[in-house]
């Protein structure tokens, strides 16, 4: 039995169905919480909120956590054990190694997570301005993972995948489950929740919906090549750029689609 083989397939498994645990509840809250929070009279919703939320966030931290821990695993098994896949057969030297570059390039990927955090704390609070520069900064890294460190297209574009699954992931544990924990036991106790909590909460909320699109259209796109070609003579790159602008306009129409579902 060729068990790496195996291996791989068990933590692919555990990896698509995290992930879809992890979108679905996402979208729950993204769009269908609000409404139903919003439909309650004060005393229903100090009641139900508290139950539903923390039950709900739970399954999402795990998710989450699952779907995070898999997918490190998964670019080990399929990406790090194969420099020909990971890199630019003309990137590496006579011996295989990989560029000099490309040692600080994949480590930005899941260290500029901080980066992201401190932008959206003191910079960029406002969503448009966040998107606009998170389209220029993804653009423009994956040219530096290509061009400077040598990846190929599989390679860099499951990086970017990897890094906004990061930014997802440290959303999730890091500033929504803490933020709401805090409103949570606020409504519980009749108390006005902090409403910079709730503003933070839900940006990083919308945050990681938007995210959701491109990772999961990059995810894929290691199993087709279309996206690899040039369109209307642009470099690859740019068809980075363009599939976060096409996910992140999908996703604006989904926003505006459930603010005008009513109850049939």
């Amino acid at each position: 039995m060729d068990f790496d083989n195996l291996i791989e397939a068990v933590v692919r498994w555990a990896h698509v169905l995290s992930g879809a645990a992890w979108v679905g509840l996402l979208f729950f809250f993204a769009w269908v919480t609000p409404a139903f929070a919003a439909a309650l009279d004060p005393e229903p919703r100090k009641k139900a909120l508290p139950v539903l939320i923390p039950r709900t966030l739970w399954w999402t931290r795990w998710a989450t956590a699952w779907a995070f821990v898999s997918g490190l695993i998964l670019l080990v098994l399929v990406y790090y054990k194969n420099k020909d896949l990971l890199f630019d057969p003309e990137s590496l030297s006579e011996e295989g190694k990989m560029p000099g570059a490309a040692h600080g390039l994949l480590a930005f990927v899941f260290l500029s997570v901080f980066l992201y955090d401190f932008l959206q704390k003191k910079l960029l609070r406002n969503d448009r301005a966040m998107f606009l520069a998170g389209v220029l900064f993804i653009t423009g890294f994956a040219f530096l993972l290509s061009r400077v460190g040598g990846l190929s297209f599989r390679g860099y574009t499951i990086h970017i995948g990897a890094m906004l699954g990061t930014f997802m992931a440290f959303n999730v544990w890091i500033r929504i489950w803490p933020a709401q924990t805090k409103v949570m036991a606020a409504i519980r106790d009749g108390e006005p929740p902090d409403p910079a909590l709730v503003a933070m909460a839900g940006a990083r909320l919308r945050h990681n919906t938007y995210m959701t699109f491109p990772v999961v259209f990059l995810m894929l796109s290691q199993h087709g090549t279309w996206s690899a070609s040039r369109m209307m003579g642009l470099p690859m790159e740019i068809n980075i750029g363009l599939i976060v602008l096409v996910g992140w306009a999908v996703c604006w129409l989904l926003y505006r689609k459930a603010a005008q579902v009513e109850e049939q």
